[in-house]
């Protein structure tokens, strides 16, 4: 089964917004409170933008014709050098607030996009 990272907290636009599972491939509506999982893949439309919330509070949000995809994550607040966070976001405009599990972990969350990776510091 699958683990639980995060929570879908807002979702805008005419198009639908997509979430595939990367267990079943399956395509569906995103939807408010629908759950997140590691190989997720988010997509929104023309006109579209939808807010995550994961566990660690790590907030991100993707604006229109944007494609997010959880690669990792990896969050316990006991033992804090171990939280890890990878996304890769291919296409569109995106805003990330690093939550808890980058505190105590500078390198803990990576964003690759097509021109590179971010590596946020604190």
């Amino acid at each position: 089964a699958q683990t639980l990272i995060g929570t879908v907290i807002a979702v805008e636009g005419e198009q639908p917004l997509i979430l595939r599972n990367a267990t079943s491939g399956a395509g569906e509506a995103l939807r408010v409170d629908q759950p997140v999982f590691v190989g997720d893949l988010i997509q929104t439309g023309a006109g579209g933008r939808a807010v995550l919330y994961f566990l660690d509070e790590t907030r991100v949000t993707l604006g229109e014709l944007a494609r997010l995809r959880v690669e990792n994550y990896v969050y316990d607040d006991m033992q804090p050098n171990a939280n890890a966070i990878a996304l890769s976001i291919p296409q569109g405009a995106f805003l990330v607030v690093a939550g808890k599990a980058l505190a105590a972990n500078t390198v803990s969350l990576r964003i690759q996009t097509p021109v590179g990776t971010l590596i946020p510091r604190m």
